[in-house]
């Protein structure tokens, strides 16, 4: 069975860690609505090109063609 480690973040942090992503070179892609919870996809702007075996559960995130294939992936 796959392995995700998903975090609740508290709305108050929100700001200062989307700062935090942005100060280190990840970019928010995409942003989607599930039963009440908003997710944030961030990639990396220069990343570390590599084969991801988990985004096939998440291609509806990503542009047609243009499967990710980077180290550091984060939602928010």
């Amino acid at each position: 069975m796959s392995k995700f480690n998903i975090y609740k973040i508290p709305k108050v942090n929100q700001e200062d860690l989307i700062q935090k992503f942005n100060s280190v070179g990840l970019h928010q892609i995409s942003s989607r609505y599930i039963r009440n919870f908003q997710l944030d996809f961030f990639l990396s702007s220069d990343p570390e090109l590599i084969d991801i075996w988990w985004t096939e559960y998440y291609s509806d995130f990503f542009d047609e063609n243009e499967i990710p294939q980077i180290k550091y992936i984060l939602v928010v």
